[in-house]
Order: C-alpha cells, then structure tokens, then sequence
C-alpha cells in the first residue's frame, strides 16, 4: 500500500531559496519544510505540561535573530571561528553572549512592520552590545560629530 502525497503550493519564496512546503490553496502565509517543523517543534514545547527552560528561550532567540538577517547557523558559527569569537570592532572576546549581527542598513528597506530585516549579503560581523551601539550612532551622526569636533563652538579664535 502506497502513502498517500497531499499536493503542495510549490510556490517559491526567494529570500528562503525554497519551494512552499503547505497544501495546495493554503491561507498565507508560505512556508518551508523547516519552519513548519520549527513550528511543530515550538507547539510541542509550549504544551501546558511542559516548562519553558533558559534554554528552550535561548534556542527561540537564536532561531528568531538567523531568520530576522537571513543567515545560517553554519554561517554564523563560520563568522565566530573566523572572528575568533570576538567583537570584530573592539576585538573584546565575545563569552557566552550572544552577538549582535552587524550589517548594512542602507542595503535592504525597513518594512512596513517597522523591525529591519537582512538579505544575508549585507552583513558586515558579529560585535558586541557596546560596539554595535556606538557603530549605529557613528552611522547616524558621525559626519555632525566631525564637523564639532573640528570646530568646537567654545574654541576661540
């Protein structure tokens, strides 16, 4: 006796580089193989009888931050090795916590949601809280700060 094959949407999703894994005629949104097991997964862990750990948390995050920048967990363990698991601005060994994907703003638009996304492309490194911090505001306002800086107002002539 044979399994029965349900039809798929087979739509394909670019920034997934994959085919819809759903039924055909599906509500949106599409969906791939592995995140409808991601979600299987996450349905699974959140049963009432079951307590959420640090790291079911941590796992969630992880999942959430490659999807959000469009990169792999190979790719990013591939980034840690290269930057030997330091910031790659400060150089400051980047311990137990969890970096901040550093990448280019100006390479992919801020959707309407509000919250940036990556194509994966524009990253730039892994750096820490601080670093990234100081590297947005340098983005923002480094040309304003140079600008004080070569002629501060107090400076007499």
């Amino acid at each position: 006796m044979s399994a029965r094959i349900e039809p798929t949407c087979g739509k394909w999703m670019p920034r997934a580089k994959e085919h819809c894994a759903r039924g055909a005629g599906h509500a949106p949104p599409c969906a791939t193989a592995a995140h409808m097991e991601n979600q299987r997964q996450r349905a699974a862990d959140r049963r009432p009888d079951r307590v959420v750990t640090a790291e079911d948390r941590a796992r969630w995050n992880k999942a959430w931050k490659f999807s959000r920048f469009g990169i792999t967990e190979a790719r990013f363990n591939q980034m840690m090795e290269d930057q030997g698991h330091a910031c790659a601005m400060c150089g400051e060994p980047l311990g137990d916590a969890c970096p901040n994907i550093d990448h280019d703003h100006a390479c992919c638009p801020v959707p309407a949601g509000g919250r940036a996304r990556s194509c994966g492309q524009c990253i730039r490194g892994l750096l820490c809280f601080r670093c990234n911090t100081a590297l947005g505001y340098i983005e923002l306002y480094g040309d304003l700060a140079r600008a004080y800086l070569d002629n501060p107002p107090a400076r007499t002539a």
